[in-house]
């Protein structure tokens, strides 16, 4: 069951990002369904992974490539780092 989530999720980042690869994936720490995403077209996206194949959110503002994802303890912020 696992395994078959884990291969869903992947492919759609992939769809999300079809000419970058996808560099970090990280879990919101309390809400199992939203998932997070970068890759090297500089984007950060926010996935419902219960909702379709579309981010919910995509951050723009980086100008290099994301090193770095992390959700506080309880999910009301994000940090990323180029």
């Amino acid at each position: 069951m696992l395994e078959e989530g884990v291969s869903q999720t992947t492919s759609r980042a992939h769809k999300a990002y079809p000419r970058r690869k996808v560099g970090q994936v990280i879990f919101h720490p309390t809400a199992s369904n939203v998932l997070t995403s970068a890759s090297g077209d500089h984007l950060v996206k926010i996935w419902d992974i219960d909702q379709g194949d579309s981010p919910k959110i995509t951050l723009k503002g980086h100008s290099d490539s994301i090193q770095s994802l992390a959700w506080n303890a309880v999910g009301t912020t994000l940090a990323t780092v180029s």
